[in-house]
């Protein structure tokens, strides 16, 4: 893996390298409807107007499941 590659990489998964990163303003009330597609293999789409907090729900989703030793990778 080139060095831009493994840099843009790690500036959007900063986990995958064990680094900490921002999950924002909780945003549980939204996590228990997130939470039940998990186990599935199904694809979960977060539509939304913009700068409503998608992202930030998405890392915080990321951050339970790696504090549930999910393994970063997976």
């Amino acid at each position: 893996m080139d060095e831009n590659t493994k840099i843009a990489l790690e500036r959007q998964n900063p986990w995958w390298f064990d680094k900490p990163f921002d999950t924002g303003i909780d945003r549980l009330r939204w996590y228990p409807k997130i939470k039940k597609y998990l186990p599935t293999k199904e694809i979960l789409l977060l539509t939304g107007a913009r700068r409503t907090g998608k992202s930030t729900l998405a890392y915080q989703v990321i951050k339970s499941l790696l504090d549930s030793n999910v393994p970063p990778e997976a």
